[in-house]
């Protein structure tokens, strides 16, 4: 049985230890490791750029810039396997320090289908929306459904970046680069 010790004793020479998982299988990530050495993080992704960011700290701040990723989405394991960060942390952390934020109720409105939205404006005992599309029924609702009424209904909700972790986004765009983005 290996410990974690074993693995941060592999990462002594690095400028900071990434973030492993206290649930990791220990014994299978060294197997691995014996075949194969690019399965420890590389060491230029645990070094923080001029901002005091890691690289993951970017590529999380770029899926946020996507407006894809919610309360409801399954955090990537490329973040602690390839870039050594804890995500589900440090976007509390991104959060705290003004680079991104979870979106009200009214501004996550276009995650959710015209049935869930047509739903809601059901329960809210209102009429007259049968025939409305999307873009329509979004525009309904954020009209006549306040912001305390809309939130417990809404499935999910987005996180995005503010415009401070959108310019570092654009700033460290070679990160991205190399991540890989997708179009």
């Amino acid at each position: 049985m290996t410990d974690l010790k074993t693995i941060e004793r592999l990462y002594q020479e690095y400028p900071e230890t990434p973030y492993i998982n206290p649930n990791r299988d220990v014994d299978t990530f060294m197997a691995k490791l014996d075949v194969q050495k690019e399965h420890l993080v590389p060491k230029r992704n645990m070094e923080r750029n001029e901002d005091g960011l890691l690289p993951g700290h970017i590529i999380l701040l770029w899926r946020l810039d996507l407006g894809t990723f919610t309360t409801d989405s399954a955090i990537p394991r490329y973040f602690e396997y390839i870039y050594g960060i804890d995500a589900e942390t440090d976007l509390a952390r991104l959060i705290d320090e003004g680079y991104a934020y979870q979106m009200s109720a009214k501004e996550a409105l276009y995650l959710v289908n015209a049935g869930t939205l047509k739903k809601i404006l059901k329960n809210a005992g209102l009429s007259g929306y049968s025939s409305m599309k999307k873009d329509e029924l979004i525009k309904f609702v954020a009209s006549k459904i306040s912001e305390e009424d809309l939130a417990p209904q809404m499935p999910l909700i987005a996180y995005t970046t503010t415009e401070k972790g959108h310019d570092l986004v654009v700033k460290y765009d070679d990160v991205i680069q190399k991540h890989g983005p997708k179009g």
